[in-house]
């Protein structure tokens, strides 16, 4: 028998995977509340929300929403599982850990881990350490020695930062895919960084089919207990982001490498990463690990029904996972993500339109709309009107005169 008392806790819900988190756990009668800064976070009004709380984590300092937080456990009433779906949250659970675990309970890396794998600089090291590779990465300190940097990253290239918001000036992206020279120059100059904020990373070279991702749990004794892989089929941004379609598919070395590394290091929690394969040597490279809950992790699901979210429930709860074999074959669609990622490809020639139909075929789950939960289509929709309006015009300048279109991931 489901035991489904344990209140639920998402910690940022205007991303895909909150809302996903509220659904995966509200369809099995667990009682899932929200907390967003924003009114119109599609979860706040999804039929399996119990309840939601106004709160911005990055707006207020740690002792102010340490309170905050205390506040929403009297009101739930019990010990609730906390689970943070963006980098920045992941981050404050790992550094107030211990804090936090007086009213909630916490599974998920350390604080040195969770900064460690959230710097890219720092995750190069430890995958570098680990003997698992990555790609070519350098980290400048001006434009000139960027520029000079080509000799060695040869363009094409991605554009990134060393943390995950170190590129919020530049039209609010995480990375660019950068072709020319000028573009490198022009975004470098709309993103006014500090000295040691940007890196540029080798965009090795390939089609969509060369991206792969690892979703896995892993518990507080480092184990690995559920983990698939999975193919990107499109990406928003195009060509180096979030995963708009993808495709539940297996690769032993993907899972190996994955897990391999994260045992390594006695990594605990839910986990998402990125690998693209290199024709010239045979290698998986990984690109980023994200310490949290994947956007899109309802992609992975077994015969049992478990996602990682349903997993790290039943794990910490005290009750069996029971994993089965994964669904490979497998789709799923974030609408809206899809939809300007599609874009972006049909006008470079990479999609055509009885193409992107038969894509669509098969699609077993859509992040957004759902027959048993209707009302997160109309604010999603809101909520995107209301992210392009507050869209600062000199951030968004700085991006197009870089020559870059899309939306941030």
């Amino acid at each position: 028998m489901f035991d489904g008392s344990t209140p639920v806790l998402v910690v940022r819900c205007s991303r895909p995977g909150g809302l996903a988190v509220t659904r995966t756990l509200g369809r099995l009668g667990v009682p899932v509340f929200q907390l967003d800064a924003h009114r119109a976070a599609p979860a706040f009004h999804s039929r399996y929300s119990r309840g939601r709380f106004r709160w911005d984590l990055e707006a207020h300092s740690p002792s102010e929403s340490l309170r905050f937080l205390a506040g929403v456990a009297g009101a739930i009433g019990r010990r609730a599982i906390l689970i943070p779906t963006s980098d920045g949250t992941a981050l404050f659970a790992a550094r107030h850990a211990a804090a936090l675990e007086r009213h909630f309970q916490l599974c998920g890396p350390t604080a040195e881990q969770a900064d460690a794998l959230t710097d890219k600089r720092r995750m190069q090291a430890l995958a570098s350490a680990a003997s698992v590779p990555t790609a070519l990465t350098t980290f400048p300190r001006s434009l000139a020695e960027a520029l000079a940097q080509l000799e060695t990253i040869r363009l094409p290239l991605l554009f990134k930062g060393v943390t995950g918001r170190s590129l919020a000036p530049a039209g609010g992206r995480r990375m660019f895919l950068v072709r020319t020279r000028e573009q490198l120059a022009a975004l470098y100059a709309a993103s006014r960084p500090g000295e040691s904020n940007l890196m540029l990373q080798q965009y090795i070279p390939g089609g969509e089919d060369a991206n792969w991702m690892f979703n896995g749990y892993f518990d507080n004794a480092g184990r690995c207990r559920i983990g698939f892989t999975g193919r990107k089929l499109r990406q928003c941004p195009a060509y180096c982001g979030l995963t708009s379609l993808g495709v539940l598919a297996d690769n032993p070395a993907v899972r190996d490498l994955a897990a391999g590394f994260l045992s390594g290091i006695g990594y605990r929690g839910p986990v998402d990463m990125d690998f693209r394969f290199d024709r010239r040597d045979g290698t998986y490279r990984l690109l980023d690990v994200n310490p949290r809950v994947g956007a899109t992790f309802r992609l992975f699901v077994d015969g049992n029904g478990n996602d990682v979210v349903r997993a790290m429930y039943l794990d910490m709860t005290g009750q069996d996972i029971r994993a089965a074999a994964p669904c490979h074959g497998r789709k799923l669609l974030i609408e809206d993500c899809d939809l300007v990622s599609s874009a972006r490809y049909f006008l470079d020639g990479r999609l055509g339109l009885r193409e992107w139909f038969r894509s669509h075929r098969g699609v077993d789950e859509r992040g957004i709309l759902a027959a048993d939960d209707p009302a997160p289509v109309f604010w999603t929709a809101l909520r995107n009107l209301e992210a392009l309006c507050r869209k600062p015009f000199a951030a968004r300048a700085g991006a197009q005169a870089a020559g870059f279109t899309g939306t941030g991931i």
